[in-house]
């Protein structure tokens, strides 16, 4: 997982409450599978959604190299 160490350190001292993790693996895996079932004829949702994840205080180090 990659994440943008300023926000994770802000979050970690306090001086940010939270902020939110967006997962562009994921991201880039639903549009691969959505574009080769368009490739096989296969009908694809007009929207794919791909949750966030909070980040706070108490799950930063998850997200941390």
């Amino acid at each position: 997982m990659v994440f943008e160490t300023e926000a994770l350190e802000q979050v970690a001292r306090g001086t940010l409450a939270f902020t939110v993790f967006q997962n562009a693996k994921a991201q880039g895996e639903q549009a691969v599978d959505a574009a080769v079932a368009l490739v096989e004829g296969k009908p694809v949702e007009p929207e794919i959604y791909v949750p966030f994840e909070l980040v706070t205080q108490e799950n930063y180090q998850q997200f941390q190299k």
